[in-house]
Order: structure tokens, then sequence, then C-alpha cells
């Protein structure tokens, strides 16, 4: 099944700390991946001679191996040549290089950026840093922390699959995971002002308070969940995840404007999540049953069937969304 590659990341993270002193520890990692990837991938992989041929190909540059840093890398460009999402290799202890800093960065500055015709530009900031800085939206950061837009660009990998709403996806949450951060560190920008002045800022990042637990051995995820009625007949409602798989405080927030003949639901950022938490949700706004999505597996296709909610939204309603939008 196709959402195995999940699995995979996950158990290949443990496997490596758990095979570390044995000598072949790398050729061992890399036939429990074959394995993997044999059994579950989606499509049928034994009579393509180029995917037999690759892991042959890989298994000598594995055996060659020696460096840790070699053998990652090595194995990432194995999976990235499927050209598939959500599939990657790394160590437990560095996953915060690679997960999305919306939920899993414990401080933030406050400041959220998008990338706009190449050039990284502020598209939000809080209240508090607002009234505390000269920092407004639409000012563009030319350096972070004494880094410049280019040498972060330069220094990131991009993973597939490999097209253009991915690749601006990629790059822009890259920005974001050096504006939040693990730590109360703080943040130094250059940005050009729209009087195309250049101005350094320094920002104290702050403890986020809303972290929760939901996958067992990993860190903390924030959720955030945000709604607002306007004019008494618009509501808004915005949540950064479709997590946890049961939703019921995004739908609570829900409920209290379902009488309300219009509805903005901002999935702006929004880092995906569950897809249990996506048909309850969703459930809430359709007009009739429909199918929501197709599991593909090598020996079968299971249709997953979205159920409408008895109380489902009857209004008008917007979606927001973008590059960072799963």
């Amino acid at each position: 099944m196709k959402n195995i590659n999940l699995k995979i990341i996950i158990l290949l993270f443990v496997s490596l700390g758990c095979q570390v002193n044995s000598d072949n520890q790398y050729q061992v990692i890399f036939n429990d991946l074959l394995r993997l990837i044999e059994e579950n991938y989606y499509q049928y992989l034994d009579d393509d001679e180029g995917f037999m041929k690759r892991s042959q190909d890989y298994i000598i540059m594995v055996s060659d191996c020696h460096e840790e840093e070699d053998f990652i890398s090595l194995v990432n460009s194995f999976l990235f040549s499927f050209n598939d999402s959500h599939i990657g290799f790394g160590k437990l202890e560095d996953i915060h290089e690679k997960v999305s800093p919306y939920l899993w960065y414990s401080y933030t500055a406050g400041v959220d950026v998008r990338i706009i015709g190449g050039r990284v530009i502020i598209s939000a900031i809080s209240e508090k840093i607002a009234t505390e800085s000269v920092i407004h939206t639409g000012d563009e950061i030319l350096k972070i922390d004494n880094k410049s837009i280019e040498e972060i660009f330069a220094g990131f990998t991009l993973r597939p699959p490999n097209n253009k709403r991915n690749h601006s996806f990629l790059l822009s949450e890259e920005i974001l995971r050096n504006i939040y951060a693990t730590d109360d560190s703080e943040l130094n920008l250059t940005i050009r002002n729209k009087k195309d002045q250049e101005e350094e800022i320094t920002i104290s990042r702050k403890k986020r308070l809303n972290g929760s637990i939901l996958f067992e051995g990993l860190p903390e995820v924030y959720l955030d969940i945000k709604s607002k009625v306007y004019s008494d007949s618009i509501g808004y409602l915005g949540f950064n995840a479709f997590q946890p798989s049961n939703p019921q405080m995004i739908i609570d927030h829900l409920e209290k404007m379902k009488h309300l003949p219009n509805m903005i639901v901002d999935l702006r950022g929004n880092n995906g999540g569950s897809v249990e938490a996506l048909r309850r949700i969703a459930s809430e706004f359709l007009k009739k049953d429909r199918v929501s999505y197709n599991v593909l597996g090598q020996d079968e296709s299971e249709e997953f069937i979205c159920i409408r909610a008895d109380d489902a939204y009857k209004g008008k309603l917007v979606l927001l969304i973008d590059e960072l939008s799963i």
C-alpha cells in the first residue's frame, strides 16, 4: 500500500540505531529496506528489470560504504529514485531537519513567510511582534541569522516528487525551519522594507504552549485551531493539521458556526495528517456520501466512502490554500 512509505521511514530510523555494532550494519539495513519495498509498495516490482538492476547497483555501493553520512545519502538517493512523496531515511535524532516546523518546532518568533516571485516575503506577524518591532507584512527577508536566503536554498536537498509545486512547498518549509526553533534563541533578520531600505531586526523566540504527543517515540506536535465570526454572517475556521485521528476539537469549533450562511475554512499552511480526520471533517461539508480516496495495494484497490453528517453545513463555503497546504 502506498502509505507504507511513512512506516519505512520510522522503521529505518530505528534500525540505524539498533545495528550500529554489526560489521555489515549497512548491508543489513539496506536489505531490510528492499524487503519492505518489495512486500509493501503499491506496484509490482518482481518483473521490473529497472528496479532489480537499480537495487543490485546500490547493494554494491552500500557494501563499499564505511561512513554513516555517506550511507544515509546513498539510501535517500535510492528512495528518491521512485519519485514518490513521503519517503526518506535518516536518524531519529535528526528528525527536526526533515519535519514541518509548523507542527514540530517548540519555539516561534511570531513571524510567518511565503516565497513570492522568488523572494521570501513576510506574510503574517503576531500582534505582539507587530507592536514591538519595525517589521511589517510585505517586507522581504534577505538574511536569517546572518545566512542569506541564497545560501539556505543552496544547502538544501529537494525531495520528490519532482514538480514545481512540491519544490515550492519544500523551499518554503526550509525557510520556516530557520525561523522557528527548538530552543529559546533569538532570531536575527535582515529585511528590505517597502521603502527599499535594509534593516537589522532581532526577535526573541517564545515557547509554544500547546504541544501534545501524537506518535510514540517522536517529539511533541503543536496543533493550532482558531475560529471567529465576522459581521454575524461569516464563520472562519483555521487549523494547521488534520490531527489527531479523532478531530473533535476542530468539529467543536465548526459546530458553533453551522448556522451562519457563509464559511471560510483556512487550510493555508495545513500540514495534512490523518486520513481518518480528513474523512470526519469532510463529512461535515458534503451534500451526499461520496468516495473520498482509494488505497492501492499490489493485490487490491480499496475504496473509502465519506459519509455525509446528518447536520452537515449547508451554506456557502470558501477554502483557502497555499503552497504549504497538504
